[in-house]
This record gives C-alpha cells, sequence and structure tokens, in this order.
C-alpha cells in the first residue's frame, strides 16, 4: 500500500455498530440485545472490586447526612451481602448481560 491509499474490498463490509459507557446505564438505556437470535459482543471493563468497595466505602463514610459509620469490615460484608444503597455489586455486573455470558459473547476485562 502506497501512503494515503486504502486496499479496494470485492464486496462491501457493514461496518458493526459500536456503543460506549461509562455509567450504570441499563441494558435497555444502551439497546444491547439479549436475544439469542441476533449475536451481540460486549467488552464490559470492570473496576476492580477491591476498589470498588474501599472507594465506596470511603465515599459513603465521608458524607455529611446518611454517613456509613461501621467499621470496613462491616461495610465489606454488606457490599458482599447486597445490603448497601444500589443492592450487590455481583447483581450488578451479572443481571443485564447474563444470558450474554452464558453464550460467550461478553468479555469481561478489569
Amino acid at each position: 500500500l502506497q501512503k494515503n491509499s486504502s486496499p479496494s474490498l470485492p464486496i462491501p463490509i457493514p461496518i458493526p455498530k459500536l456503543k460506549a459507557t461509562s455509567s450504570d446505564l441499563t441494558r435497555s438505556d444502551i439497546n444491547v440485545n439479549v436475544n439469542a437470535n441476533v449475536k451481540s459482543k460486549v467488552i464490559y471493563v470492570v473496576r476492580s472490586p477491591m476498589d470498588t468497595c474501599l472507594s465506596f466505602y470511603y465515599h459513603l463514610s465521608q458524607q455529611e447526612e446518611g454517613c456509613y459509620e461501621k467499621p470496613l469490615g462491616d461495610f465489606f460484608q454488606e457490599w458482599v451481602d447486597g445490603k448497601i444503597p444500589f443492592g450487590s455489586w455481583t447483581d450488578h455486573l451479572l443481571s443485564p448481560y447474563a444470558p450474554m455470558i452464558a453464550r460467550g459473547e461478553v468479555l469481561e476485562v478489569s
């Protein structure tokens, strides 16, 4: 190939739709299709669970109103059990993508 040139292809290749998000959007918010008849591929970048737990602990412990006042060990157990605001971290990770994970369509990167 010469500089600034592109190869010519014998047939057009469709470009897949790509969507990226860095928030707590649900499956319907980002339009992830979990229908078994449609193949989707997802790369799910996950923050380290321990880092997430510590960060959330310090966030809740520093609030002026509704401050979490128990030690980190108690927070960790409540976080694992889903008793902290926003529920279980594991459920958050798996719930919208469980069918896709079962079909091997999700690559989790931490």
